[in-house]
């Protein structure tokens, strides 16, 4: 699938107000959500060749449940992506651990089938954690920050 099929497709949602859609063919599958703000979060997916039976796992995977304070709140990431601290390699992290920032503040960036997606704050907060490793793939709704909110 092609950039300007996704865009498209993702502009068709916008437009048509619609909240989940999902398209799979025989080599991917593409997943978009729009938020209660209208903003779209996406996945694409390919599918990983199966091993052979020698290599497999027995048992399912869990992952278990991030434990925090109660006064405290995981910022997830909104989508598919490698997660990056920082606008370069060579510049400062956007914040660090015990930094305030205010509602609308990028924390973070986001990069997607080569768009750069900004994560904003959306309120303000300490930075009580960060999760999440400079130029690792994220998932979506994996926990990103630990912040307790201002």
């Amino acid at each position: 699938m092609d950039l300007q099929l996704i865009k498209k497709l993702i502009n068709i949602v916008k437009k048509e107000g619609v909240q989940d859609f999902e398209w799979e063919e025989e080599d991917f599958r593409i997943s978009i959500r729009m938020s209660e703000k209208g903003n779209t979060t996406g996945e694409l997916m390919q599918p990983l060749p199966l091993a052979p039976e020698e290599h497999s796992i027995e048992g399912p995977i869990v992952n278990e449940p991030q434990k925090i304070p109660d006064n405290h709140r995981l910022i997830t990431a909104p989508l598919v992506g490698t997660f990056y601290r920082a606008p370069s390699p060579t510049a400062a992290p956007f914040v660090k651990e015990g930094d305030t920032v205010e509602k609308a503040q990028v924390l973070a960036i986001i990069e997607a089938m080569k768009l750069l997606n900004e994560l904003p704050a959306e309120f303000p907060c300490i930075i009580v954690k960060v999760l999440a490793e400079n130029a690792t793939a994220v998932e979506f709704g994996q926990p990103l920050f630990e912040v307790r909110p201002l």
